[in-house]
């Protein structure tokens, strides 16, 4: 049984990271959306309108996450389907939950990119997507 209902699956904040999440809300924002040559790419994600499924006394959610770099044209440079996976049980259908990802883009020029992410919940079958404009110099 799923248990999110009619509501559209979303994203309540989005935003690149300057280092690792310490837990939901628990972040420190990059000031600006530039990046060294080498400097990883750090997002935060607050998924909403996800579907749990009760199995015995534990609520389960589970998410996949694909990917795709662009120029600001709309060019694919690369992109991985299911380049996360994120499971969550708990004995509660949290509201509040979040998402880490990042990103190696060594090797890639000096320029302006697009990061475009769709997340997956394999609960409800719904889908959600965003891009985040960034620069890398």
């Amino acid at each position: 049984m799923t248990l999110a209902g009619n509501v559209p699956m979303g994203f309540r904040r989005i935003v690149f990271i300057a280092e690792p999440p310490n837990g939901y809300g628990i972040y420190r924002p990059k000031p600006e959306a530039i990046f060294r040559s080498g400097e990883p790419l750090m997002i935060y994600v607050e998924p909403i309108g996800i579907g749990w499924r009760q199995e015995g006394e534990q609520f389960q959610a589970r998410l996949t996450v694909d990917f795709e770099l662009r120029s600001p044209e709309g060019q694919i440079l690369t992109g991985q389907k299911e380049f996360g996976r994120f499971d969550f049980n708990s004995r509660e259908r949290n509201f509040e939950i979040m998402t880490h990802l990042t990103l190696n883009v060594t090797g890639a020029p000096a320029g302006d990119y697009v990061f475009g992410a769709t997340y997956h919940d394999k609960i409800t079958g719904k889908s959600a997507n965003f891009d985040l404009k960034f620069k890398i110099e």
